[in-house]
């Protein structure tokens, strides 16, 4: 449990620096990408602990429900749940975005890709 505690101060740590690399937002779109960062936190912890438990991570985030985590939440940008693509060495897990197009989990803030992801590489 303490394992599980330390990942979620250092998932929402590196969630909130990227947060803050996100260009101005209206008001609207900006608690939509709270409630995704809150979202894909709980979701990558949940993965976590997935992993540790079967020494691999979940094919797909439905493997996580019920026992790791009540339900994928919600992507507030269609109402869909989160999204969750295996890397070769890690995860994504992540939201369309304002341009409602899924990027694949590719966020640039810089104008490009639009889908505020949260990754973990190993």
């Amino acid at each position: 449990m303490k394992a599980i505690a330390i990942l979620g101060k250092v998932f929402t740590a590196a969630w909130m620096l990227r947060l803050r690399s996100v260009s101005v937002r209206t008001p609207s779109s900006q608690r939509e990408l709270t409630a995704v960062s809150s979202g894909a936190a709980r979701t990558a912890l949940a993965v976590e602990s997935f992993r540790l438990k079967h020494k691999r991570p979940p094919d797909k985030l439905d493997d996580l429900v019920p026992d790791f985590i009540e339900a994928i939440p919600d992507d507030p940008f269609d109402g869909k749940p989160l999204r969750y693509k295996k890397l070769d060495k890690g995860y994504v897990v992540y939201s369309i975005g304002e341009n409602k197009g899924d990027d694949g989990g590719v966020f640039d803030p810089s104008g490009g890709e639009d889908d505020p992801s949260f990754t973990v590489k190993r």
